[in-house]
């Protein structure tokens, strides 16, 4: 940590940084919770996080680590988290979709508004940790806020419109999907 922000004492970053480490596979959780029973979801979520998740993170943010020597910076967490969580929700959906075919149909959220409103709340806290990856509240931090307003912006909208014209969900839906797509 002192490599990376030398003006912020280690144990706050390691907390900053295990707040990615929490939220990723909270965002794989909230695919997979309805489908899978309480223990296989506990289970699942522990050995992916040291299978899979740490060495990821560990060859790309740690100062040693191959990606980060290699000069591919993840700045707020595209490999990590982002790339990371997409292919583990891919990989799951294609397992249970063939284990359960019969059984599932589309899925629709159960409360559309609590969801709404949990896609927001971690929408705005994701403002604190893309402008927290600068390590200052420089120009670079300032660009990931607005980048993260104009993103979802745009996903919500595309969201929108791809459901209106393809499936015809409401609103509070498809910007519910979208904002946890792009987050």
């Amino acid at each position: 940590a002192a490599e990376l922000a030398p003006t912020v004492p280690c144990s706050i970053y390691a907390i900053f940084e295990l707040c990615f480490a929490l939220l990723t596979p909270t965002i794989v959780a909230a695919d997979i919770i309805e489908r899978v029973n309480a223990f296989g979801v506990v289970f699942f979520l522990l050995a992916w996080h040291v299978v899979i998740y740490c060495p990821v993170a560990h060859i790309t943010w740690n100062p040693h680590g191959y990606l980060f020597t290699n000069d591919i910076e993840d700045f707020a967490g595209g490999i990590v988290v982002n790339i990371l969580a997409s292919a583990t929700i891919l990989a799951s959906n294609v397992f249970l979709d063939f284990i359960n075919a019969p059984n599932y149909g589309v899925k629709i959220p159960n409360n559309s508004t609590e969801a709404l409103k949990s896609a927001l709340v971690l929408w705005f806290l994701w403002f604190g940790l893309l402008a927290g990856k600068a390590n200052n509240a420089g120009p670079v931090a300032a660009q990931a806020v607005v980048n993260t307003i104009a993103s979802v912006q745009v996903a919500v909208l595309f969201g929108y419109l791809q459901d209106r014209l393809c499936g015809g969900q409401p609103l509070a839906e498809a910007s519910t999907s979208m904002l946890n797509n792009i987050l």
